[in-house]
């Protein structure tokens, strides 16, 4: 999920501003809708739930958040989503200008994806 601080994100993804639903559809209402932001940090967030059985007393909860700012233009040809347009600062560069290890090693799906590797083996497999 993509969090903007300026933006009714929801509303933007429920209805695309009269747009058909698309990844190229999405990235373009949400450029249109910041066009006039210049306060343009965000965050991609991911969750995982992990359960042994449908009646498990306790849940494994991971959440992964990689924080950056939305782009003015696409930059970047992998990936998918947001990826062309959420810029990580400390790469200069936004998901989609990165190698799939150095994505994977900053995204947000990689973070809970790691952290629910690492709850498993403490938790369930001890």
């Amino acid at each position: 999920m993509l969090s903007v601080k300026h933006i009714n994100f929801s509303a933007l993804m429920k209805n695309n501003f009269g747009y058909e639903k698309s990844d190229d559809n999405n990235r373009r209402a949400l450029l249109e809708q910041m066009q006039n932001t210049s306060n343009r940090r965000a965050a991609l967030v991911s969750t995982l739930v992990a359960l042994r059985h449908a009646d498990d007393p306790e849940p494994l909860i991971a959440s992964g958040r990689a924080v950056g700012e939305i782009t003015r233009e696409l930059r970047g040809d992998k990936g998918f989503g947001f990826d062309p347009v959420m810029f990580i600062p400390e790469m200069n560069m936004t998901f989609a200008q990165m190698s799939e290890a150095e994505k994977n090693a900053r995204s947000h799906r990689g973070q809970a994806a790691r952290l629910m590797r690492e709850l498993m083996q403490q938790r369930w497999l001890t």
